[in-house]
């Protein structure tokens, strides 16, 4: 596969070699691919355990109407205004 990088992502990939110790530039790009998947990995758990908690906050009754969510949102931003004046 060839891929055209522009000069700034040429230039850093030059640099982990020179300063990190990668033997190509292919290795400093798999590395980059692979902390990115994890990175997405670890994002995906993160937006799970999210969900799973609003879950459980709805099943306990934890819930609010959207009316007062609304409302409350508008009491903050409010406040929020009124303390930059």
């Amino acid at each position: 596969m060839t891929i055209h990088l522009k000069e700034q992502w040429t230039d850093l990939i030059r640099r982990k070699m020179e300063t990190d110790g990668y033997e190509s530039a292919e290795a400093v790009v798999e590395e980059a691919m692979r902390r990115l998947e994890n990175e997405d990995a670890r994002e995906l758990e993160r937006l799970r355990q999210g969900i799973a908690a609003g879950m459980a906050d709805i099943e306990a009754g934890r819930v609010v109407d959207g009316e007062t969510a609304f409302a409350r949102l508008r009491e903050k931003s409010a406040a929020y205004r009124k303390a930059l004046r």
